[in-house]
Parts: C-alpha cells; sequence; structure tokens
C-alpha cells in the first residue's frame, strides 16, 4: 500500500477526524523551528514541551530525518515547534537533502530556536548556524540543553541571553514557552487545541519502528534503513501492522533479522510498546527485511522517506 493510499484509507481517516471549529479562537501563534548540530537534544525538547512522544530520539546523531511539528497550546499561545534535522557540512548528495528539509523550514518560519548542546565543545556545524543567526530577519531565542549535566561555572562560556534547559528534569522549559511565546503574533488557531502534532498516523507508525532500529543496531546500520508501512487495519480491540524494513546490502540484513530472528524480534517488541500507547490498544505488529540497495541514490525513494512527497 503506498503513502497516499494509507493516508487516505478509512482507518486513518477516522483516526485524524477532529472538529475544526475550535481553531478559530485567536491567541498568539505560528511557527518555531528549532537549529541545532545534530544530537544537540532538539527532539527531546519538543517531546519534553509538548509532555507526548512527539519525535523520536537515540544517542546516534541523525536520528531525525524529517519535518516534525509538535504543537503546544495553552491559554496564550498556540506554538507550533518545528523540529527539524541538525545541520552538517557533508557534501554528500543525501544529507545535502537533509540540510534542504532545515532550510526550507527556516525560509518560512517566526522564530528560531537555537538549540546549543551544553555537553558539548562548539563543532564545525557551529560556524554554519552562527551565519544563519547572524543573518535571521526573525526573531532568535537561544536555548542550552542538558543543563542538569552542567556546572555554574560552565554556563559562562554560553551566550549571555541563553535559557539553560534540561529536558529531563524540565528546567527552564517554562521560560523558553514564554520567551518564544511573547514574540509571535496574534491570529487564528491553526489547529485544535487537543492536536499535538500534525503528523498521520502513517509517519507516526513509521517513525516509532524506525526509532527502535535507532536504538537496536549500530554503527552504518540506522543511517541505512528507512521503514514503509504496508498494511494496517483496525479490528476493534486490535490493530494490526504489517511493516518492512529496508536496508542496503545482506550483511546488513542479517545484523537486522540476527540470529535466529533475534534482532527483529527485540525491535518488533520495542516498537509495539511504543504503537500500543499511540493506539490506546493491543498491536499486532509484523515485521520483515528487505535489501534496497543503493535507496539513498533514488530519488523517488528519499522523497518519500525524507517526507518530500
Amino acid at each position: 500500500m503506498t503513502h497516499d493510499q494509507l493516508k487516505n484509507s478509512p482507518f486513518i481517516k477516522n483516526y485524524y477526524d477532529t472538529d475544526m471549529k475550535e481553531v478559530k479562537k485567536e491567541r498568539k501563534v505560528w511557527y518555531v523551528t528549532l537549529l541545532g548540530r545534530p544530537s544537540a537534544g532538539k527532539s527531546s525538547f519538543v517531546n519534553a514541551v509538548i509532555d507526548d512522544k512527539i519525535s523520536i530520539v537515540s544517542s546516534i546523531p541523525q536520528t531525525t530525518r524529517r519535518l516534525i511539528r509538535g504543537i503546544y497550546t495553552n491559554d496564550d499561545y498556540q506554538i507550533i515547534f518545528q523540529d527539524v534535522p541538525g545541520l552538517h557540512s557533508s557534501a554528500h548528495h543525501w544529507n545535502q537533502s537533509i540540510n534542504w528539509i532545515t532550510k526550507n523550514a527556516l525560509n518560512d518560519t517566526d522564530v528560531i530556536l537555537r538549540v546549543i548542546d551544553g555537553s558539548r565543545s562548539k563543532g564545525e556545524e557551529e560556524l554554519i548556524i552562527d551565519r544563519i543567526v547572524s543573518e535571521a530577519k526573525v526573531p532568535v531565542v537561544t536555548i542550552v540543553t542538558k543543563s542538569d549535566l552542567l556546572h555554574e561555572k560552565d554556563k559562562k562560556r554560553f551566550p549571555a541571553e541563553a535559557i539553560f534547559v534540561s529536558n529531563i528534569t524540565k528546567e527552564g522549559i517554562e521560560e523558553v514557552v514564554k520567551s518564544v511565546g511573547g514574540k509571535l503574533p496574534v491570529g487564528p488557531l491553526l489547529y485544535p487545541e487537543s492536536d499535538v502534532t500534525d503528523q498521520d498516523v502513517y509517519t507516526r507508525v513509521n517513525e516509532i519502528i524506525r526509532e527502535k532500529v535507532f536504538q537496536t543496531t549500530y554503527e552504518e546500520v540506522p543511517h541505512h534503513t528507512y521503514i514503509e508501512v504496508e498494511t494496517m487495519e483496525d479490528k476493534g480491540k486490535l490493530v494490526k501492522i504489517l511493516a518492512y524494513i529496508f536496508c542496503t546490502s545482506e550483511s546488513q540484513k542479517k545484523i537486522l533479522v540476527g540470529n535466529h530472528g533475534s534482532k527483529i524480534k527485540d525491535i518488533g517488541t520495542l516498537a509495539r510498546r511504543d504503537l500500543q500507547d499511540l493506539f490506546e490498544k493491543k498491536v499486532y505488529l509484523e515485521l520483515h527485511v528487505k535489501v534496497s540497495a543503493n535507496w539513498q541514490d533514488r530519488e523517488n525513494i528519499t522523497r518519500k522517506v525524507l517526507g518530500k512527497m
């Protein structure tokens, strides 16, 4: 089943049917794009501020591949946080395609939320970010993540205006919301108050499975995989999902399957837990691994994987 077929299926339409009447209310509203190097804590910040699992996370850099929106709504604001891939300096076509997503989001944002990783020293990617910030025509709010790992004396090396944030303890989260929200224009709500993301259910299932690949495999394997959901059926008390994990070589397939299927079983078990939280019912998840050599060089696949279709 294609992505478009899934989006238009009765199951997904029913799952995301929402009364849009409440969207007419006015508050300070618009888009805030997170800008930072890979693994700076952007996705974890979005999850912390929304208080829900919106963006997938792992300890491996470049986990985020596509634009993910987390929607924060209270009595004063509706802030659409745009979690985008971390900028990096690689000239490879695939990496430049990922950079395009971030640059495109920055061209259509009302505030830039610059995210600095408090646990690392300044890297090469920061030079690109410095240039973007210096040329920005919209307000910039700077945050330093992982503040729970910093001593007070360490904080002196960061910009004086920076807000220190811990995605674990929630330190600084409320201050960031107020700082960002105060810079937004007043307008009608863009999403119903109950919405926490604009991702369709297909994308959320896809991303949850991919997260578990990142959490259970190493080195080049997770970066060379993508997920396709073939079928998804609501059986009342049970959701049945058939999905494929694609990789670029037989050796990667062996790693993903594992001895006697142990690795694919681990991926499925971990994914099923999050999927059951998402659907609030039991999930039957069937996973298979296929080889798709050089898929990162095939535009029809990369556009779909990066959410450009």
